[in-house]
């Protein structure tokens, strides 16, 4: 907290990065450089040469927050994020590959500041959007204050070459607050190649005080394009098993003077090229051959380590505790072969666990102690299965049948449940309990009758800091039959925009007779960021209540399709959700 953080002269080289799940909240960057305080002194810190693959702690790979920093000749490969130029001035971002495969939320780049420069990268099938779009310039605040949004000016994105990749975004974040257009920015000779997509951006605000000047446009974009753009002849060059367009029409649009002077102390080939895109495509070979060859400690071997599988029966409770809790197998198939099991304690899931039967009688699946909170425990870093059983819960005495870990761990957990029947729950059916994450919860064709309580709920995440329990909820293609409690509550609370998840997927369900007792919605969605409630029957559910509610506190995607509702009760969207 002094000048020893600043004009450091740090580089960070040759390393690999490799594999972050999403955190669920902010501070899931793999780098930062600088802090909000002392973002306007200069680090000087080169991040080059490195290999970042399938990087996705949050929508920042790379946080810059100080000024005069260097990312260069960097592979980027399948990461849900961007380089954020979050805070501080004149950085540079130059001859970068981000390789997106088409991976979803895979961005590259996001400008906010003054006299940032993006230079000669290749976006590569990047299919992210809104700040996680391929390229991001912002909007800022007026008179805003160093640790917000300041406005976005002397900016030059120049040579930047993008391959079948989601729409760029002018004036991103665009709101009641962030309402200062990019302004004095130099757009220039830059390829976008493009067979799938219609639009080459979205534009926000008024985006005119932004120079476009030889860009090059695929002529299969349908969207009309602002000047500085023309539809030309795009050929394309394999190389490294990777497609590279090249522009076959030169729009004559030289740099100025000024840039090239300015070019000639900040780039590696000393300027600015007339030409458009890549100044050298062979860099993409140099690149790739580096990340794969030259990055990464030589004594780290990145073998995988094969889960020895166990599979055994179990007809007593004692015996499926003593199967868990042994320590000679750590990835265990439970087979009930008996019609009963009672537990005196709760069920810890300490490793991966799947718990089936190959019989079709109901199971008596239970605890006897009600001064227990949950019954089974899922630990941050395992998963559970269930499969093909049928389970009659009603002697359960524990407050929620599963949760999650309770000890704040941050390693992700995952739950899925596959041809399951729950009859007679009592209580919480699936609780998330605070400050665990789960990776993916995935339900399917699965029914739940006759049952009291709420069956998925992930509401205790009531900081307001944008955390939230869950990456991925599916829950598809099952029934839910008079039931008296809520269907599903989630909550993503605050304006945090570090993440953005969960993503929630509710499809061809039938739900019939299900009610809450009290006002509450059937479905409760409070800041989820994606959801899908597509295809589902609704029939006499939360009759003259609420049946779906959704609450947004920043912008938020969501789609209402194909739904019947028979005798139920109301929805009550929001501007964010598309209705069909």
């Amino acid at each position: 907290d002094d000048d020893r953080s600043r004009e450091n002269f740090h580089l960070i080289d040759h390393n690999y990065f490799g594999v972050r799940i999403p955190l669920a909240s902010n501070a899931g960057e793999i780098i930062r450089v600088g802090v909000s305080e002392h973002c306007q002194f200069n680090s000087n810190t080169q991040i080059v040469d490195n290999y970042f693959e399938n990087c996705d702690g949050e929508t920042e790979i790379i946080s810059i927050k100080s000024c005069q920093n260097i990312i260069r000749n960097n592979l980027f490969k399948e990461c849900q994020g961007s380089v954020v130029l979050r805070h501080g001035n004149y950085n540079t971002v130059e001859n970068n590959i981000f390789l997106g495969n088409n991976k979803e939320g895979t961005g590259g780049v996001r400008i906010i500041n003054k006299g940032q420069w993006v230079v000669n990268n290749f976006f590569y099938k990047c299919r992210g959007v809104g700040f996680r779009s391929p390229l991001s310039i912002m909007n800022g605040i007026p008179n805003s204050p160093a640790n917000r949004y300041l406005e976005v000016s002397e900016a030059v994105v120049s040579n930047n070459t993008f391959y079948e990749c989601t729409p760029i975004s002018f004036c991103e974040g665009s709101d009641a607050e962030r309402t200062v257009q990019p302004y004095n920015v130099k757009f220039t000779n830059n390829i976008f190649y493009n067979a799938k997509d219609k639009q080459l951006y979205n534009a926000y605000d008024d985006f005119s005080r932004i120079s476009f000047t030889g860009n090059v446009v695929s002529k299969t974009i349908q969207q009309e394009l602002t000047n500085g753009f023309v539809k030309g002849l795009l050929s394309t060059k394999n190389i490294a098993n990777i497609v590279v367009p090249v522009a076959e029409i030169n729009t004559n649009t030289p740099v100025p003077d000024s840039l090239q002077s300015i070019g000639k102390l900040r780039l590696t080939n000393n300027s600015l090229d007339s030409k458009q895109g890549l100044s050298d495509i062979n860099q993409v070979q140099k690149i790739i051959n580096n990340a794969n060859n030259g990055t990464g400690a030589k004594w780290f071997s990145k073998k995988n380590i094969i889960a020895k599988k166990v599979i055994v029966d179990c007809k007593t409770a004692e015996e499926v505790l003593q199967q868990i809790n042994s320590a000679n197998n750590n990835k265990l198939t439970i087979n009930l072969t008996a019609t009963e099991y009672r537990f005196n304690s709760s069920l810890i899931i300490n490793k991966d666990v799947l718990i089936t039967s190959s019989h079709k009688k109901m199971i008596q699946f239970y605890v006897t102690d009600a001064t227990v909170d949950h019954f089974i425990q899922i630990k941050s870093g395992t998963t559970l299965m269930l499969r093909n059983m049928a389970l009659d819960l009603r002697l359960s005495a524990a407050k929620k049948f599963i949760s999650t870990d309770t000890s704040g761990s941050s390693n992700h957990c995952n739950f899925s449940m596959v041809n399951c029947s729950i009859n007679n729950s009592n209580g919480i059916f699936f609780n998330a309990a605070k400050s665990s994450i789960s990776d993916s919860i995935l339900i399917n064709n699965c029914s739940f009758k006759n049952g009291a309580g709420n069956i998925f709920e992930f509401v205790e995440e009531i900081d307001n800091k944008g955390y939230y329990n869950v990456e991925r909820l599916k829950i598809t293609n099952c029934n839910f039959d008079n039931h008296k409690g809520q269907i599903l509550g989630m909550l993503r609370s605050g304006r945090d925009e570090s993440t953005l998840g969960p993503l929630l997927i509710f499809k061809n369900n039938q739900l019939h007779k299900c009610f809450t007792e009290n006002k509450d919605a059937l479905i409760n969605l409070f800041g989820i960021q994606r959801s899908f409630i597509e295809n589902n029957k609704f029939t006499n559910c939360n009759q003259e209540k609420t049946l779906i509610q959704y609450e947004d506190l920043v912008r938020a995607v969501h789609v209402l399709k194909g739904n019947s509702m028979v005798e139920s009760g109301t929805i009550m969207p929001n501007k964010f959700v598309t209705v069909e």
